[in-house]
C-alpha cells in the first residue's frame, strides 16, 4: 500500500520496490533478464526509452503475448537507445 495526499491505494512493486529498481545498461550490451509474474493476471513490461522488438514490449495479447500469472518469461535483447 502507499499513499498520496493521505489517500491510500494498492501498488505493484518490482523486487519489492515501487517505482521498481533502476537497472543501467550500456549501448551495444544484450540483456538478458528473467521476470517472474506473481501477479494474478497477464502482464509485462514496457522498456521506456529503449528501442525493443514488439514481441518484447507492450501491451498484452496486442503485441505482446504478455506473461501469464505465475509464469516467467526470458528478456534478451541488445540494448539499442530510442533517441530524441
Amino acid at each position: 500500500m502507499a499513499a498520496i495526499d493521505g489517500r491510500p491505494f494498492r501498488v505493484i512493486g518490482i523486487n519489492g520496490t515501487t517505482p521498481g529498481p533502476l537497472i543501467r545498461l550500456r549501448e551495444g550490451q544484450d540483456v538478458r533478464l528473467h521476470v517472474h509474474n506473481a501477479l494474478d493476471t497477464s502482464s509485462s513490461i514496457h522498456w521506456r526509452g529503449l528501442l525493443v522488438s514488439p514481441q518484447y514490449d507492450g501491451v498484452p495479447g496486442v503485441s505482446f503475448p504478455g506473461i501469464d500469472a505465475g509464469a516467467t518469461f526470458l528478456y534478451e535483447f541488445p540494448i539499442r537507445p530510442a533517441g530524441t
